[in-house]
């Protein structure tokens, strides 16, 4: 945790805001000065969000969503933060998860058979390059991008049978 703290402070200290998950068992203190609990003895927060105090960190606002039953809680230094504002927030870094997963699993992005600068430079460029296109197919089909990529692959070996069977005389068709 030290050096989430650390990250946590420096954002801070940049006067940039930040929003990330807690685990519930982490200390907080409703006052600077009072008893340490864990955030899961806290109780009912209301969805207007908490000030607490964090070990290491300082006054931040805690909120509390339930997922599955679960609740899962959100720190942000933005002591002013709505619940709409949170909700934005949460929902646009969901989206900027879903596009890495994306970017990752569908063009490769992660797979780097080079090490030097400019041709991983080339590399990344390609794959977003490919990763936009996919999602202009993913949006005009409304497919999902392992659809597209099913598809993609499907037509590309089929095309490479043909190609292999007329090459070495075996098509029947």
């Amino acid at each position: 945790m030290v050096f989430e703290q650390r990250n946590l402070k420096l954002i801070d200290k940049l006067g940039l805001f930040y929003l990330c998950r807690i685990k519930r068992n982490r200390k907080i203190n409703l006052s600077k000065n009072g008893e340490w609990i864990s955030i899961k003895e806290l109780g009912e927060i209301p969805e207007s969000g908490l000030i607490v105090y964090l070990r290491k960190v300082g006054y931040v606002k805690l909120f509390c969503l339930s997922r599955n039953g679960k609740a899962v809680y959100y720190i942000t230094n933005n002591l002013f933060m709505s619940f709409g504002e949170f909700q934005e927030v949460k929902n646009a870094s969901w989206r900027i998860e879903e596009f890495h997963r994306g970017v990752k699993q569908c063009c490769n992005i992660g797979n780097f058979f080079v090490r030097k600068r400019f041709p991983v430079l080339g590399h990344i460029s390609l794959a977003m390059r490919a990763f936009f296109i996919l999602e202009k197919i993913r949006i005009d089909k409304k497919i999902t991008w392992y659809e597209f990529r099913r598809e993609l692959n499907r037509i590309a070996v089929g095309n490479a049978i043909i190609s292999l069977c007329k090459e070495t005389g075996l098509l029947l068709i």
